[in-house]
């Protein structure tokens, strides 16, 4: 009822390296870069088909021993016009660019929409197939497309692929995922998820990724009105039904403690 809060925190080291002066001339001592980013976000669902939520970020990047830093934003927004069908939008890394020394970096600001569709009933969670697709606009470059599908099998077993084109040239990606169970609940709480990806003659790079989940889902949050109530049904049943109480010849008509049947003298 209170939304969704989340945490992350990506770092990115580099080996140390050979420094050169601005003259390209070797220094004879090595250096190393990392750059940071730790980010706090918030989201909230505000009808039964649409969600907001938003970013924000603290910047830090290094190199020998000058550093930079920035703040950035977030804002996106999730809309359900179809059981099947999801359309989303996003603002990313929106603010100001590190400033190194004179010099200053623009951060990559972007847009961001997608759609995706489940092709049968969402409700079926134990195996089902979705397809997605995705258009970003990154400054000055031109308009890039994405697409990929994804199969659950028994809710556990996940396999990917995907597709896309843009500045950096056409690529592929293949992934699949597992995910665990909370034995008590049967709530997912560890999600492990590997990635492939081909990106022509840039690179071919693997990506392996671990989430860890708390609190209840959606799902969790509509199924608990509904347990409450059968659980409720259950404990009555198997109370005795109370006895009615006999009122006196002079009493005024009561409600016996059921609150079901009136009784009159």
């Amino acid at each position: 009822p209170w939304g969704t809060r989340g945490a992350a925190a990506n770092i990115l080291f580099v080996a140390p390296f050979d420094a050169f002066d601005n003259s390209d001339r070797p220094l004879g001592v090595q250096t190393g870069a990392m750059d940071s980013a730790y980010q706090i976000s918030y989201a909230l669902k505000i009808a039964d088909s649409l969600a907001i939520g938003g970013s924000g970020k603290f910047i830090d990047s290094r190199l020998y021993n000058h550093s930079a830093r920035t703040y950035a934003a977030d804002a996106g927004l999730l809309w359900r016009p179809r059981p099947r069908l999801r359309l989303g939008a996003a603002l990313l890394h929106a603010g100001e660019g590190l400033r190194y020394l004179a010099q200053t970096d623009a951060l990559p600001t972007m847009l961001r929409a997608g759609a995706s569709w489940t092709p049968f009933d969402d409700k079926d969670f134990a195996h089902y197939f979705t397809l997605a697709a995705d258009v970003v606009k990154l400054r000055e470059e031109p308009v890039a497309a994405s697409g990929g599908a994804e199969f659950w099998y028994d809710g556990v077993f996940a396999l990917r692929v995907g597709g896309r084109s843009g500045a950096a040239g056409p690529g592929f990606t293949l992934g699949a995922g597992f995910r665990l169970y909370h034995e008590a609940s049967g709530r997912p709480e560890l999600d492990i998820d590997y990635a492939f990806i081909d990106s022509g003659d840039f690179a071919q790079t693997h990506r392996v990724s671990l989430a860890v989940k708390f609190g209840k889902t959606f799902r969790d949050e509509a199924s608990a009105a509904v347990l409450r109530k059968k659980r409720t049904y259950e404990r009555e049943a198997l109370q005795p039904r109370p006895k009615l109480i006999r009122a006196r010849p002079s009493a005024e008509p009561a409600l016996s403690p059921d609150y079901k049947d009136w009784i009159t003298p």
